[in-house]
């Protein structure tokens, strides 16, 4: 049986692509898995919810046949866990997308995915364990027919979007400061982000429409390790639904973004203005995102990346399925500790509860 110990629910991306998306993937192919760890929506979770977690070994819930595959969760409890069921002979795999200084865990883990080639070659320097590079999935792709029809006739008044995350927000000032030059004034940047100035709340509905509808998406980087281990699914998803892209210069984007083909790798302000201004070719648009579109279609769907993953953690097969229930002091537990996290995240309720805890000691 596989089991995923996720970090966040299903509006976070590292766990949306690498856990849930698989999970499905292999359940619909007559595997075994199980979502053994899952955050309640809007939360993540960088450690296990348990206190005593190595019980659920005690318990039976593991056996010797088992993979559990930790995506992303690092902290002292997953180490525990990891160290013990390595040490029992249970498959442990561990799934990473964003390089940290803290890769303990990875010394009780028998395979190791990296969804970036330059993050997995770090960890290979670091660790003596297998260490193996699986590409993210695309989550949505349009049709051929979507495809012939989608670039906009228009020279002028271009929609160009950019969809982050809000701790990626000031990589647009260099970009907004080019945009307010007379040349550019007619381009209109639209945000979709978690970030309280963005002109569309996230969503994983809103981001999907958005792609499919702008002439451009823009995907400035940051020149730091960080982001050279980032994964390139931000480009393939938008070359999946056919919008052409201009990205920053990291390992992920330079493989698969043929300047001029594909879509253009920009460092500099004039990158960013010799890009804008290519751009305003429907031609050379339509051409991208169809050179973009085949590139997703033929190396990033579900079925290929999914394939992937069943020949790395050898997984069996089985026609019945029969998902282990969680022991009920586990299954507490872990929504009290859900819930306090949620509590103590939000502003208002954190300076309540410590008010509180002032007034009553």
């Amino acid at each position: 049986m596989i089991h995923w110990i996720l970090y966040g629910g299903q509006s976070t991306g590292s766990s949306r692509i690498h856990g849930y998306r698989i999970h499905e993937y292999l359940r619909n192919a007559n595997y075994h898995s199980n979502i053994l760890v899952s955050p309640p929506f809007g939360l993540v979770a960088a450690d296990l919810p348990w206190r005593n977690s190595q019980n659920l070994w005690k318990k039976g819930f593991f056996s010797e046949k088992d993979t559990v595959i930790f995506e992303t969760v690092r902290g002292h409890r997953a180490i525990m866990l990891a160290e013990q069921l390595h040490n029992q002979g249970v498959r442990v795999v561990f799934v990473d997308c964003d390089l940290h200084h803290d890769t303990t865990i990875i010394n009780y883990c028998d395979e190791v995915i990296c969804s970036s080639a330059y993050l997995a070659n770090i960890y290979s320097q670091r660790h003596r364990r297998p260490i193996k590079f699986i590409p993210d999935a695309v989550e949505f792709i349009i049709s051929q027919n979507e495809l012939d029809r989608r670039t906009r006739i228009a020279w002028k008044g271009l929609q160009i979007a950019w969809i982050g995350n809000r701790g990626h927000w000031d990589t647009l000032s260099n970009l907004r400061t080019l945009l307010k030059e007379k040349e550019f004034s007619d381009f209109h940047l639209l945000t979709v982000s978690n970030h309280r100035m963005a002109d569309i709340p996230w969503t994983l509905t809103t981001t999907k429409r958005v792609l499919q509808t702008c002439d451009a998406i823009v995907i400035p980087t940051e020149s730091t390790p960080e982001a050279w281990a980032k994964s390139n699914n931000r480009v393939t998803q938008a070359m999946a639904l056919g919008a052409p892209v201009l990205a920053g210069h990291i390992p992920a984007y330079e493989e698969i973004i043929n300047p001029g083909q594909s879509g253009f790798l920009c460092d500099t302000l004039e990158d960013w203005a010799n890009g804008l201004r290519a751009l305003r070719d429907p031609s050379l648009r339509d051409r991208i995102a169809h050179y973009g579109w085949e590139l997703a279609k033929s190396n990033y769907l579900l079925p290929l990346i999914g394939a992937q993953w069943i020949k790395v953690v050898n997984m069996r097969s089985y026609i019945e399925v029969n998902q282990p229930k969680l022991p009920i002091s586990s299954q507490v537990e872990s929504m009290k500790t859900y819930m306090q996290d949620l509590f103590l995240d939000n502003p208002i309720t954190k300076k309540a509860y410590h008010l509180l805890r002032t007034f009553f000691h």
